[in-house]
């Protein structure tokens, strides 16, 4: 029984790790770089990110494009918070 259930634990956590991995390897949406600019930005930063919510297409695309640094930056900082929500608890 005690095997069985050791067993069932190495599987899930194979598993978990998998889901897990897959996860931080996709790419950063859109959507997680526009809350990174509203939770971890300054003021205009944060407008931009609410800006990107109200948008339609043709107008997201213009801030991609006219803020593309800041776009990047802000995907990484959801990248990295993507990550570190990954291991909390590991």
């Amino acid at each position: 029984m005690l095997d069985r259930l050791d067993r069932n634990n190495r599987e899930n956590e194979r598993r978990d790790a998998a889901i897990t991995a897959k996860q931080e390897s996709a790419p950063v949406t859109d959507f997680e770089m526009a809350e990174a600019m509203r939770t971890f930005g300054g003021s205009f930063v944060q407008c931009l990110g609410r800006a990107w919510h109200h948008a339609d297409e043709v107008n997201r695309a213009k801030i991609l494009s006219t803020w593309a640094d800041e776009c990047e930056r802000y995907r990484e900082l959801a990248r990295l918070k993507r990550a570190r929500v990954n291991h909390v608890g590991e």
